[in-house]
């Protein structure tokens, strides 16, 4: 499988690359953030009830992609979300180093999301991404350039500074790497218009010494109610912005699985806080 996301972050000629190329030049210096075990724990639990809801809600998904698009983003994202749960099993998430996890986070959305193009069909037609954003799978790149850019700016994350403060500059660099390679901006209707109020709701927190249970509540509040205004949003991006009989007040499935995702993690962490 080709390292698309990690190729286009890393500004190399993606008309001319290979495997091996992209594999040594990704790899970073060990990073200086790490979570204790009680929080590698509650990452663990957190990936596990992701997992868990991403399975109960494919079928949801899919029904919402099937408006617009190919009907198949709860599959890509149950692909995925079976990936991890593998991983899980085999110990193979490094869950106390957060640029490690994002970095094979980042190689599962590339290698699991992808739709029914083949790696040798997505390299012949990279070129005619920005043009024809349906040719190659949306999520695939958006998800493996927001991991990719997160994995790497933790990898330089300061040891003096707070750990959210460190984790809120990882998203911060993910969001800005999706808006400037893949093109997509915030009203585009896609999973950056769940994705960056959660974030900006993180970064509102970060000079507190912890989030709350309180916290972990309002921020799935915030990104449920993120996804359910996409509805009013004008599809731009992928194949939903091709599509004229689409139905303009459908939910974007891809900042609905956002909204899952978060309301996921929120759950287990929100569980923890209040023992």
């Amino acid at each position: 499988m080709i390292n698309l996301a990690h190729n286009l972050l890393l500004g190399k000629d993606f008309f001319f690359f290979n495997k091996e190329k992209v594999k040594r030049s990704f790899f970073f210096s060990e990073p200086q953030l790490s979570f204790d075990s009680s929080v590698k724990e509650l990452v663990n639990q957190a990936l596990q009830t992701v997992v868990k809801r991403i399975y109960s809600e494919t079928d949801r998904l899919n029904r919402l992609d099937a408006i617009s698009g190919d009907g198949d983003t709860g599959t890509a994202f149950a692909r995925a979300a079976e990936a991890i749960a593998r991983d899980l099993a085999n110990g193979k998430l490094a869950l106390d180093r957060p640029s490690s996890l994002f970095r094979r986070l980042g190689l599962i959305a590339e290698s699991r999301m992808g739709g029914t193009c083949g790696a040798s069909k997505k390299k012949r037609f990279l070129f005619l991404f920005l043009k024809f954003q349906t040719i190659i799978r949306f999520l695939l790149l958006v998800c493996g350039l927001f991991f990719a850019a997160a994995a790497k700016q933790l990898s330089l994350s300061n040891r003096n500074r707070k750990p959210i403060e460190n984790l809120c500059d990882a998203f911060e660099s993910g969001i800005q790497s999706v808006e400037s390679y893949a093109r997509v901006q915030p009203g585009d209707k896609s999973l950056l218009d769940a994705l960056i109020p959660a974030v900006d709701y993180i970064k509102s927190k970060q000079q507190q010494k912890i989030f709350t249970s309180e916290d972990w509540k309002e921020l799935a509040i915030i990104t449920e109610r993120a996804a359910q205004d996409t509805k009013n949003l004008t599809a731009k991006v992928g194949r939903a912005a091709y599509i004229k009989a689409a139905d303009p007040n459908t939910v974007d499935p891809g900042a609905c699985a956002i909204a899952i995702i978060f309301q996921a993690i929120s759950d287990a962490f929100a569980k923890a806080s209040t023992r």
